[in-house]
Protein backbone atom coordinates (compact mmCIF):
# COMPACT_ATOMS: atom_id res chain seq x y z
CA UNK A 1 0.00 0.00 0.00
CA UNK A 2 2.60 1.90 1.27
CA UNK A 3 3.72 2.61 -2.99
CA UNK A 4 0.58 2.75 -4.48
CA UNK A 5 -0.43 -0.85 -4.95
CA UNK A 6 -4.39 -1.42 -4.91
CA UNK A 7 -6.54 -3.88 -6.28
CA UNK A 8 -7.48 -1.30 -9.15
CA UNK A 9 -3.69 -1.46 -9.69
CA UNK A 10 -3.46 -4.77 -10.43
CA UNK A 11 -6.20 -5.12 -12.65
CA UNK A 12 -5.19 -2.02 -14.63
CA UNK A 13 -2.14 -3.33 -15.07
CA UNK A 14 -3.50 -6.95 -16.05
CA UNK A 15 -5.84 -4.93 -18.11
CA UNK A 16 -2.70 -3.88 -19.77
CA UNK A 17 -1.42 -7.28 -20.25
CA UNK A 18 0.87 -7.50 -17.90
CA UNK A 19 0.57 -10.65 -16.02
CA UNK A 20 0.93 -9.67 -11.99
CA UNK A 21 0.99 -12.90 -10.18
CA UNK A 22 2.04 -11.79 -6.65
CA UNK A 23 2.41 -9.39 -3.98
CA UNK A 24 5.94 -8.72 -4.52
CA UNK A 25 5.99 -8.24 -8.39
CA UNK A 26 2.78 -5.62 -7.80
CA UNK A 27 4.72 -3.60 -5.63
CA UNK A 28 8.05 -3.72 -7.49
CA UNK A 29 6.18 -2.45 -10.27
CA UNK A 30 4.64 0.64 -8.50
CA UNK A 31 7.53 1.02 -6.54
CA UNK A 32 9.41 1.99 -9.94
CA UNK A 33 6.57 3.95 -11.25
CA UNK A 34 5.34 1.46 -14.01
CA UNK A 35 1.89 2.21 -14.96
CA UNK A 36 -0.49 0.11 -17.60
CA UNK A 37 -0.06 3.70 -19.77
CA UNK A 38 3.77 3.46 -19.49
CA UNK A 39 3.22 -0.90 -20.54
CA UNK A 40 0.76 0.65 -23.47
CA UNK A 41 3.87 3.12 -24.15
CA UNK A 42 6.38 0.92 -24.43
CA UNK A 43 4.46 -1.44 -27.03
CA UNK A 44 3.10 1.41 -29.01
CA UNK A 45 6.77 2.00 -29.56
CA UNK A 46 7.25 -1.44 -30.59
CA UNK A 47 8.87 -3.15 -27.81
CA UNK A 48 7.41 -6.25 -26.71
CA UNK A 49 6.74 -5.93 -22.55
CA UNK A 50 6.30 -9.35 -21.18
CA UNK A 51 7.04 -9.65 -18.31
CA UNK A 52 6.84 -7.58 -14.70
CA UNK A 53 10.85 -8.12 -14.81
CA UNK A 54 10.47 -6.88 -18.25
CA UNK A 55 8.81 -3.75 -17.59
CA UNK A 56 10.39 -2.65 -14.03
CA UNK A 57 13.72 -3.15 -15.62
CA UNK A 58 13.16 -0.72 -18.57
CA UNK A 59 11.31 2.38 -15.82
CA UNK A 60 13.90 1.56 -13.09
CA UNK A 61 16.77 2.99 -16.06
CA UNK A 62 14.79 5.06 -17.15
CA UNK A 63 13.69 3.86 -20.78
CA UNK A 64 10.87 5.66 -22.52
CA UNK A 65 9.48 5.31 -26.10
CA UNK A 66 11.33 8.63 -27.56
CA UNK A 67 14.77 6.33 -26.34
CA UNK A 68 13.12 3.27 -28.15
CA UNK A 69 12.19 5.48 -31.38
CA UNK A 70 14.98 7.49 -31.30
CA UNK A 71 17.66 4.38 -31.21
CA UNK A 72 16.02 2.71 -34.07
CA UNK A 73 16.05 5.94 -36.27
CA UNK A 74 19.69 6.00 -35.19
CA UNK A 75 19.48 2.96 -36.92
CA UNK A 76 19.94 0.77 -33.89
CA UNK A 77 18.09 -2.36 -33.92
CA UNK A 78 16.39 -2.88 -30.24
CA UNK A 79 15.39 -5.78 -30.20
CA UNK A 80 14.12 -6.70 -26.69
CA UNK A 81 13.33 -5.01 -23.24
CA UNK A 82 16.62 -6.43 -21.99
CA UNK A 83 18.70 -4.82 -24.97
CA UNK A 84 16.67 -1.59 -24.00
CA UNK A 85 17.44 -1.83 -20.23
CA UNK A 86 21.36 -2.59 -20.68
CA UNK A 87 21.57 -0.34 -23.00
CA UNK A 88 20.13 2.95 -20.76
CA UNK A 89 21.63 1.55 -17.79
CA UNK A 90 25.30 2.46 -19.18
CA UNK A 91 24.46 5.45 -20.72
CA UNK A 92 24.19 3.74 -24.58
CA UNK A 93 22.45 7.09 -26.24
CA UNK A 94 21.33 7.29 -30.18
CA UNK A 95 24.00 10.36 -30.48
CA UNK A 96 26.48 7.55 -29.36
CA UNK A 97 25.92 4.70 -31.40
CA UNK A 98 25.85 7.55 -34.45
CA UNK A 99 29.67 9.19 -33.25
CA UNK A 100 31.03 5.48 -32.69
CA UNK A 101 30.15 4.44 -36.17
CA UNK A 102 31.05 8.03 -37.64
CA UNK A 103 34.50 7.20 -36.43
CA UNK A 104 34.33 3.81 -38.08
CA UNK A 105 33.13 1.28 -35.14
CA UNK A 106 30.87 -1.29 -36.42
CA UNK A 107 28.46 -2.18 -33.16
CA UNK A 108 26.42 -5.18 -34.01
CA UNK A 109 24.50 -5.74 -30.94
CA UNK A 110 23.00 -4.13 -27.51
CA UNK A 111 26.05 -6.19 -25.79
CA UNK A 112 28.68 -4.92 -27.88
CA UNK A 113 27.24 -1.28 -27.52
CA UNK A 114 26.51 -1.60 -23.76
CA UNK A 115 30.28 -2.90 -23.43
CA UNK A 116 31.97 -0.69 -25.58
CA UNK A 117 30.13 1.85 -23.10
CA UNK A 118 30.57 0.76 -20.05
CA UNK A 119 34.60 0.41 -20.63
CA UNK A 120 34.57 4.11 -21.57
CA UNK A 121 34.81 3.33 -25.34
CA UNK A 122 34.45 7.19 -27.00
CA UNK A 123 34.53 8.53 -30.38
CA UNK A 124 37.62 10.22 -29.07
CA UNK A 125 39.47 7.23 -27.88
CA UNK A 126 38.64 4.97 -31.56
CA UNK A 127 40.46 8.23 -33.71
CA UNK A 128 43.36 8.90 -31.14
CA UNK A 129 43.85 4.98 -31.99
CA UNK A 130 43.68 5.28 -35.67
CA UNK A 131 46.13 8.03 -35.29
CA UNK A 132 48.19 6.11 -33.66
CA UNK A 133 48.11 3.64 -36.84
CA UNK A 134 45.60 1.31 -35.46
CA UNK A 135 42.39 1.10 -37.50
CA UNK A 136 38.98 -0.58 -38.13
CA UNK A 137 39.25 -2.03 -34.80
CA UNK A 138 35.78 -4.17 -34.22
CA UNK A 139 34.12 -3.53 -31.21
CA UNK A 140 35.88 -6.04 -29.23
CA UNK A 141 39.22 -5.25 -30.03
CA UNK A 142 38.18 -1.55 -28.62
CA UNK A 143 36.76 -3.14 -25.61
CA UNK A 144 39.51 -5.75 -25.06
CA UNK A 145 42.16 -2.24 -25.61
CA UNK A 146 40.17 -0.07 -22.72
CA UNK A 147 40.07 -3.19 -20.63
CA UNK A 148 43.72 -3.39 -20.21
CA UNK A 149 44.58 -0.05 -20.24
CA UNK A 150 45.87 0.44 -23.99
CA UNK A 151 45.61 3.98 -25.50
CA UNK A 152 47.34 6.03 -28.21
CA UNK A 153 49.78 7.13 -25.62
CA UNK A 154 51.02 3.48 -24.46
CA UNK A 155 50.77 2.80 -28.22
CA UNK A 156 53.29 5.72 -29.23
CA UNK A 157 54.99 4.95 -26.06
CA UNK A 158 55.82 1.32 -27.00
CA UNK A 159 56.56 2.24 -30.88
CA UNK A 160 60.42 2.84 -29.00
CA UNK A 161 61.19 -0.92 -28.85
CA UNK A 162 59.30 -1.66 -31.97
CA UNK A 163 63.03 -2.37 -33.84
CA UNK A 164 64.85 -3.25 -30.68
CA UNK A 165 66.75 -6.40 -31.05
Amino acid sequence: RAVGVSPEFVRDLRSAGLQVTSAHEATGLAAVGVTPAYIREMRDAGLEVKSDRDASSLRAVGVTPEFVREMRSAGFEVKNARDASSLAAVGVTPEYIREMRAAGVEIKSAREASSLRAIGVTPQFVKKLSDAGYKNLSARELTRLAAAGIDDGFIREMEQYRDKN
